[in-house]
């Protein structure tokens, strides 16, 4: 890779240089290139050293992986550092920019691909809403009066009027001297709406005018006499449909793109029928907000843990509403290239030595660069608590769900692990010992996350595992899982019979499919690895997920020759990844 010297021309990011992106439609991945050492060609070196305190706040020797949520990373410069672009799921965004839902588990970084639009190399205006607050905000509007039939489309009325009185703000504050924007200016001065104001003012201003008008009526009809009193209403003589036309026609003719984000919508309490109400309407809303050729659009991100068992439901027109959407899925592969270079940032801020001569030499472009890193960062093998010799990396692998949280996580312990075990001296290589105690102290953790997840929709999975696991061997069929369930499994809180059992199991990713076995491992297939519900026959043999084995203390299988333990099919094996 060229550097100072010579070769390609150097663009500037966030203070340094660098070369320039394969593509200009977006910023080049940190994965292609090495940090820089302080240099004399032009950067700006408070920059550069803003930089280097915001990812020293970021990587420590109790965090060498770094933040396991990149999204929540403030520094644009750093977050830009961090965040993967040479993911596949990050390519589709790109491909895709009418994309309106991100879906994906917990732990997957919904929020950081919905920031990443601040990377791209275009003029926009972007409004950043945390979901609860919005969400929260429309519920108090519509509460204490019916919204009769067809609650989804009147309350996307009332979504739509809101998210609309927060990008006409943030378009007028973005040039508060355009003539072309008079209109939008008169609009938001009768809302009494000042300058530079948090898009919740602008939507409680606006939804002010909705519970007025409510409040006049108490029919059936109440939402959609409100909206519509909204769109014909005027103030300082401009009405909201002129003002949004006069934005719009702005947007179109400065070549600006304004973009709504509106973060995870997992904490909603959709227990109660007005924020279920609510969630239908917004649902509605983000499929009709962008039209094509339109320069404004909404984005949300959504749990996949609730989507086919909640959002689906909810939805009048799941095919319309769910029709721009991504899903997020990760491979083993990705995620050993993301904490390679998340582990390079750690060396060069901490053992700089070590990274300008070895570390920095890996090509982490290259599958063969990635698979030398971990060569050199893990032992040859460990010894499982089964006894069994393993590829380190086969194991932090296994005992993940292929998201990158939980690898990151599981790295963070291992270092942490290692730091203690070797001293503070130089670092040279991750100890067996530390691998395997580093995963131990984290799988709790990690199961615990997973039910958090799907409490809405499996209340009862961790009191299915604490009851059936223990009793299970590492493979098993229908009828030894039925056997179980008879035995222990009945007095289960919060699960009705046995095919709830099985259900929860399967929904969590503890229970799947095998599909393999190798010398060594029971290679399974897992809920979280599809689109729709994995859909078991009732002949299939089944396993149980590593990250639950120990746990919940899985040890009927402890005894069985030869012993094998389960691995997850689409995490990859080594021999596969090195091919």
């Amino acid at each position: 890779m060229p550097r100072h010297g010579g070769g390609e021309p150097k663009k500037r990011v966030g203070g340094c240089c660098r070369p320039p992106a394969a593509s200009e439609s977006c910023v080049t991945s940190f994965h292609r290139f090495h940090w820089p050492p302080p240099c004399n060609l032009g950067c700006d070196m408070p920059a550069a050293a803003q930089l280097e305190t915001s990812l020293r706040s970021l990587f420590s020797h109790d965090r060498p992986f770094g933040p396991i949520n990149a999204g929540r990373i403030d520094d644009p410069a750093a977050f830009r550092q961090l965040f993967d672009t040479d993911s596949r799921v990050y390519a589709d965004l790109v491909r895709h920019p009418s994309v309106s839902l991100i879906v994906g588990r917990r732990g997957a970084g919904k929020t950081a691909l919905l920031r990443s639009v601040t990377l791209l190399n275009q003029k926009q205006l972007i409004v950043e809403l945390p979901a609860a607050d919005a969400f929260q905000q429309l519920v108090r509007t519509v509460q204490g009066f019916p919204v009769g039939v067809s609650p989804g489309e009147r309350l996307s009325k009332v979504w739509n009027l809101l998210f609309w009185a927060a990008l006409l703000a943030k378009i007028r504050d973005s040039a508060p001297s355009e003539p072309s924007l008079v209109a939008v200016g008169r609009f938001l001065d009768g809302l009494e709406m000042p300058r530079n104001v948090d898009p919740y003012f602008a939507m409680r201003q606006l939804a002010g005018c909705l519970r007025e008008r409510a409040s006049e009526h108490h029919d059936d009809d109440a939402v959609e006499a409100a909206a519509d009193f909204i769109n014909l209403l005027q103030f300082g003589g401009v009405g909201f449909r002129e003002a949004q036309r006069s934005a719009t026609e702005y947007l179109n003719e400065s070549g600006t793109s304004a973009i709504i984000l509106m973060d995870s919508l997992d904490d909603f309490k959709l227990e109660t029928q007005e924020n279920r109400e609510s969630l239908k309407g917004l649902l509605r809303c983000q499929a009709e907000f962008h039209s094509t050729g339109s320069p404004y659009m909404l984005r949300c991100c959504l749990p996949a843990e609730l989507k086919n068992s909640v959002y689906l439901q909810l939805s009048d027109n799941p095919n319309k509403d769910f029709e721009s959407k991504l899903l997020v899925h990760w491979s083993a592969e990705e995620l050993l290239r993301i904490g390679a270079s998340r582990f390079l940032h750690y060396l060069r801020l901490y053992y700089p030595e070590a990274y300008s001569q070895e570390f920095r030499l890996y090509k982490l472009t290259t599958r063969t660069g990635v698979r030398e890193f971990w060569r050199r960062l893990m032992p040859h093998q460990v010894k499982s608590y089964l006894g069994l010799l393993e590829d380190p990396v086969a194991m932090v692998l296994r005992h993940t769900q292929l998201l990158p949280r939980q690898f990151l996580m599981y790295m963070n312990s291992i270092a942490v692990r290692n730091r203690v075990i070797t001293g503070d001296g130089k670092f040279v290589k991750f100890e067996p010992e530390a691998v395997v105690s580093g995963i131990q102290d984290v799988e709790n953790t990690l199961c615990q996350e997973i039910f958090s997840a799907y409490r809405s929709t499996y209340p009862g999975a961790e009191a299915a595992c604490t009851r059936c696991l223990p009793q299970l061997p590492f493979r098993f069929r229908n009828g030894d899982l039925h056997s179980v369930y008879n035995r222990h499994g009945k007095t289960a809180d919060f699960i009705s019979d046995y095919e709830d059992l099985r259900r929860t199991l399967i929904g969590i990713g503890a229970l799947g499919r095998v599909v393999k076995e190798t010398g060594t491992y029971i290679e399974g297939e897992f809920n979280y690895s599809f689109d729709e519900e994995l859909n078991l026959r009732g002949d299939d043999p089944l396993c149980i997920h590593a990250l639950f084995s120990r746990v919940f203390n899985q040890s009927a299988g402890a005894t069985a020759s030869p012993k094998k333990v389960v691995y997850a099919h689409d995490a990859k094996l080594p021999t596969q990844y090195a091919t």
